[in-house]
């Protein structure tokens, strides 16, 4: 009876430390998160696609650009990026629905990180056109839709986060923000579109604050520090200089920043019919875009920054089974051979 408790005791004891080292081979490595996630996310994909990016239907199909860590997560957040052209999102960036359709689509698109974070953010950004948004920017519904399209449309750091605050910024025309500005519902709407728009820094913070400068074949020039408030200087065909027409006077500006009057008239029930002047350009690019292919995916998947080139996020679990083979072959010769000694 003890040889036989003794027994027990010592295959249990072997088998415990077989099952810890087994579980152990089949530990994760480097999680490395999941990419392209959902029916044809990256289908024709032969760009490069970073860690936990492009997750969603259709959500980076037919992708030619640079597309970088947690990015393009939503359904065709990112379509067609780069196609035919240049397409370029940063890190963190175009995370919703349609957030970065058709960006750089025979065009140049470039988006930095953490921007275009919602539905329609940066839609058709630099299409048939140049648009380059900077960091933590157009993080709002359809903040900044258009920009650039078939014209030229920039948009520093940290601005037009709000409601269509940049909306058709450069459209068949050219539009500039700097960083710190447009960050307010419509606060550079239609900025130099069919025209030129210039807003510096700091800038055109307020509802309507600069809505409609430079548009429609006019040039609208405002400065650093300028023009924030509701509704301060919209529709400016004029220059308007450093630290001017303020309600709210950034800190870096002197008192006499304040607005005395508005010198730039207002354009309330002035608003011109037809939101796209120039239809036909954009029905004439958008005949070009290809239908959606069948063609698998031949990109390249970025390693993620741990610096696992690829791995999956598990070991192959092919030594577990070996280990786990050779325990049991191994408990059942020792068990033949007790019975064998007993007999």
């Amino acid at each position: 009876m003890l040889n036989t408790q003794r027994f027990v005791l010592i295959l249990g004891a072997f088998l415990a430390v077989t099952l810890f080292f087994a579980t152990d081979v089949a530990k994760p490595e480097t999680a490395a998160a999941a990419s392209c996630v959902g029916t044809d996310a990256c289908t024709g994909n032969a760009g490069t696609i970073g860690e936990n990016s492009c997750n969603g239907f259709e959500a980076c199909r037919g992708n030619d650009g640079d597309i970088g860590a947690n990015s393009c997560n939503g359904d065709y957040a990112c379509y067609f990026n780069g196609d035919q052209g240049s397409g370029v999102v940063g890190d963190d960036s175009c995370n919703g629905y349609q957030a970065c359709v058709y960006n750089g689509f025979a065009g140049n698109g470039t988006i930095g990180d953490d921007s275009c974070n919602a539905e329609y953010a940066c839609y058709e950004n630099g299409y048939v056109g140049g648009g380059a948004v900077g960091d933590d920017s157009c993080n709002s519904y359809q903040a900044c839709y258009y920009n650039g399209f078939a014209g030229n449309g920039a948009i520093g750091d940290e601005s037009c986060n709000d409601s269509y605050a940049c909306y058709f910024n450069g459209y068949v025309g050219g539009g500039n923000i700097g960083d710190q500005s447009c960050n307010a519902y419509q606060a550079c709407f239609y900025n130099g579109l069919g025209g030129s728009g210039e807003i510096g820094h700091d800038s055109c913070n307020g509802q309507y604050a600069c809505i409609y400068n430079g548009f429609d074949g006019g040039s609208g020039q405002i400065g650093n520090g300028s023009c924030n408030g509701e509704e301060i200087c919209p529709g400016n065909q004029d220059q308007i200089g450093n630290c001017r027409e303020n309600d709210d006077v950034p800190a870096f500006c002197s008192p006499s920043g304040r607005r005395v009057k508005n010198n730039v008239g207002s354009v309330v029930g002035a608003i011109i019919a037809g939101i796209e002047p120039q239809a036909a350009v954009k029905a004439s690019a958008a005949a070009a875009a290809p239908p959606p292919s069948a063609a698998p995916a031949t990109g390249t998947l970025k390693p993620p920054s741990t610096g696992d080139a690829g791995l999956a996020a598990t070991r192959s679990s092919e030594p577990m089974a070996l280990v786990l083979a050779a325990s049991l072959v191994l408990a059942a010769g020792l068990l033949g051979a007790w019975r064998f000694r007993r007999a």
